[in-house]
């Protein structure tokens, strides 16, 4: 078996559930997942510490996080150079209310504020390497990029260009940001995995946001040549518990197909998403009243 060390940073509350549920989890599937756990940084020298174990082992496992967090922009800032980051991904799942139906997976990634030295081609160029990266770890055939124009997209031409070189199996379509704002609540199949810039991607994030299911689930990522970031990412709800471990292990599913271990990866989300379908010791945050503990237990007992 080949070890990985792995950088962990649990949110500020609940450290020790979210810390022993990941530990446990990974170690029932035999992951050789490695966690070295560094403190929240609430202080200057704390995040300095956790940065220099993320450079360290070039992936960490974080959260779970509230979108736009002083933390969150504070590792974006000090890390983007280091390892790399090109690319903000998402990944969602959305459980109808029936545990008999088939949960919806959504991706969505879009690029980074270009940074200092890189022209637009080069910039998209980079982008384009992570994205159809992420799409081929996802297993999939057909990726949506979602611009204005097709002829004057240099985001398309750079899609176009790596797939045809690197992944030649792999479809690229074309949508217009109005038909896929249009179509995306009603044709989820079509436009399964998103590649488009970062002023279309927060429009389509806020959308994927906002639909109407029983329950959702979503973690995200930043990905780079030198290294990743895998975040679990909170759930819009004021009752969600800090200690709540589903987010976490969503992302170490994007961890696991990261680092090449699938059969893991898949594993790991169908306890995840069976627990969760089933109604089995949730949390509140899809209207339990079960603790973090319980639910990692409902979660171990299916893996």
């Amino acid at each position: 078996m080949t070890f990985e060390r792995i950088a962990l940073i649990p949110s500020l509350h609940g450290e020790e559930v979210l810390t022993q549920a990941m530990v446990q989890a990974l170690d029932k599937i035999s992951s050789g997942v490695i966690l070295q756990m560094a403190a929240h940084p609430h202080t200057a020298e704390q995040l300095e510490q956790a940065c220099e174990l993320i450079q360290d082992n070039q992936i960490a496992l974080l959260g779970p996080i509230k979108e736009g967090c002083v933390e969150e922009q504070q590792f974006k800032e000090q890390l983007q150079i280091p390892l790399g980051l090109s690319a903000e991904c998402y990944y969602l799942l959305h459980f109808p209310a029936s545990p008999f139906q088939p949960f919806q997976e959504q991706n969505l990634i879009y690029d980074l504020p270009k940074t200092a030295g890189f022209n637009l081609t080069s910039h998209y160029q980079a982008f384009a390497q992570q994205a159809l990266q992420a799409a081929s770890l996802k297993q999939k055939r057909i990726v949506t990029v979602v611009d204005e124009a097709a002829d004057s997209s240099e985001l398309l031409d750079a899609i176009e260009h790596v797939a045809a070189i690197e992944y030649p199996d792999l479809q690229v379509q074309f949508s217009s940001i109005d038909e896929v704002s249009l179509n995306l609540a009603s044709d989820s199949e079509r436009y399964n995995f998103l590649i488009t810039h970062r002023l279309f991607g927060k429009i389509i994030k806020n959308q994927l946001y906002g639909k109407s299911v029983a329950k959702r689930l979503c973690a995200k990522s930043y990905l780079g040549s030198n290294g990743a970031l895998f975040y679990a990412v909170e759930l819009a709800n004021p009752m969600q518990l800090e200690d709540d471990p589903a987010s976490l292990m969503l992302a170490s599913v994007n961890l696991l197909e990261y680092l090449g271990k699938d059969n893991e990866a898949e594993a790991m989300l169908n306890a995840l998403s069976q627990t969760i379908s089933f109604d089995d010791r949730l949390t509140c945050a899809f209207g339990g009243h079960h603790s973090g503990n319980d639910f990692t237990q409902a979660v171990l007992e299916r893996l």
